[in-house]
């Protein structure tokens, strides 16, 4: 079987994670293991991985594309390539582990 660089691709991304906070690298690292223990369940269950993650894919660019039209904004990872690694941290951040934050004055930010 040939070489497959696609395996280091995590570790890589990990190490950007890093210079940032240890903390993103960490919730990051969680991520992606999740994730690699989930396709190879899949995998091993029988599900052709590239059909499905090629769905998801564009599916999801699809949603991407649809929700900055509606919204007027083009998208940010056309500036900087950089985008496309902060995405998920953001989306983790701001929704999926803090939610809503309160300032030092206690009301509530929208």
């Amino acid at each position: 079987m040939g070489e497959r660089r696609h395996d280091r691709a995590g570790p890589l991304v990990l190490v950007f994670y890093a210079t940032l906070s240890t903390r993103a690298a960490a919730l990051m690292a969680t991520i992606l293991l999740i994730c690699a223990a989930g396709a190879v369940g899949l995998r091993n269950a029988g599900v052709p991985l590239a059909w499905l993650c090629g769905g998801i894919w564009i599916a999801a660019w699809l949603s991407q594309f649809y929700g900055h039209h509606v919204e007027g904004a083009k998208l940010a990872f056309l500036d900087e390539v950089v985008f496309l690694l902060i995405g998920p941290l953001f989306i983790l951040d701001k929704y999926v582990l803090l939610g809503p934050r309160r300032p030092p004055g206690g009301a509530r930010q929208a």
